[in-house]
């Protein structure tokens, strides 16, 4: 579907845009398999500044002005400054409460990227399956849960370099009963979610989105947090995001050139995209570390304080409608 509402051509199954994003996952992998993760974290981060990351959001902007419905209820001026508005509140109540506004945003994110993750499955193969919706909680809760669950310090680290608040003992425990709880409640909702509206197990969709989840679930167990949330973040979140704006535009089939659809989306994204930027950028001054790691945690930062107004307009793009 364009901008004016007309159908397009859905995208081909099995096309670039479904594997694009993996492969970008398969090259972070191999990178990190070269490098110390840990060290180098910080950078995958960086990148995703100017690569897709930060871009992603930025397109909020123009999404605003794609979709002809009204985005959270309110005309286009109104919907503007309630997305900053939420943007300031959330960074008020995480200077006031960091633990709690932390875990919420952990949950958000998990929803966000699962549903993301449907979305894209069930977009890129068009056979008219549905995916359950607790299968895109179950996706989110890999994301979230695994990390805090296995590596409640690392996962805490850019945290603490925002809030000042030490990963304590009974922190990292809160963290791992978190990640634990998140998995578990993922897990039973998924399952029934199956049995409540059984999926058609052997379609495409369903075959891909379930073999992904299963290299997800592998890259956060093989990757510590920074790096493997990093990369997600990077390589498929925020690239499906940018390939379904893209193809909200300009349908894209397999044959197209996606890429230069990405590249024309960066171009247009910078209304945001700068201002976002020099907010990162002030922020990481402000802390107290070396320049690359304040970067990183600045940019995480600013993701926790716009991600629930970018999730509430999100939600609100068309699904079967060949984007």
């Amino acid at each position: 579907m364009s901008p004016d509402g007309n159908n397009t051509k859905a995208p081909h199954p099995g096309g670039v845009l479904f594997f694009f994003p993996l492969l970008q996952l398969l090259l972070c992998g191999i990178v990190g398999w070269q490098i110390n993760p840990d060290e180098h974290a910080s950078w995958i981060w960086v990148v995703a500044l100017f690569w897709v990351g930060m871009p992603h959001g930025a397109m909020d902007f123009h999404v605003i002005t794609w979709v002809k419905h009204k985005v959270l209820g309110l005309r286009y001026d109104h919907q503007m400054i309630t997305y900053t508005v939420l943007m300031v509140l959330t960074y008020l109540g995480f200077t006031a409460a960091p633990v709690t506004f932390v875990l919420a945003f952990l949950v958000l994110t998990g929803l966000h990227f699962g549903e993301a993750d449907r979305i894209h499955a069930m977009i890129c193969h068009q056979h008219g399956d549905e995916l359950p919706v607790t299968w895109g909680w179950l996706r989110g809760a890999l994301v979230v849960g695994l990390p805090t669950l296995l590596a409640p310090e690392q996962s805490w680290s850019p945290f603490q370099m925002l809030s000042g608040v030490a990963c304590s003992p009974r922190l990292a425990t809160v963290l791992q009963v978190f990640g634990g709880s998140a998995l578990s409640i993922g897990l039973l909702a998924a399952v029934w979610g199956t049995f409540k509206a059984p999926p058609t197990i052997s379609s495409p969709t369903v075959k891909r989105f379930a073999a992904e989840s299963v290299l997800c679930a592998a890259w956060f167990v093989l990757f510590p947090p920074m790096w493997a949330i990093g990369g997600y973040f990077l390589c498929i979140h925020a690239t499906k995001h940018m390939l379904r704006l893209g193809n909200y535009q300009t349908p894209m089939g397999l044959n197209q050139k996606f890429l230069t659809e990405l590249f024309r989306l960066h171009a247009q994204g910078w209304v945001l995209t700068l201002p976002a930027l020099l907010a990162v950028w002030y922020w990481a001054r402000e802390l107290d570390a070396a320049w690359i790691p304040s970067l990183a945690s600045a940019s995480i930062g600013f993701y926790l304080i716009s991600t629930l107004p970018h999730h509430l307009l999100v939600n609100r793009l068309p699904v079967r409608s060949g984007l």
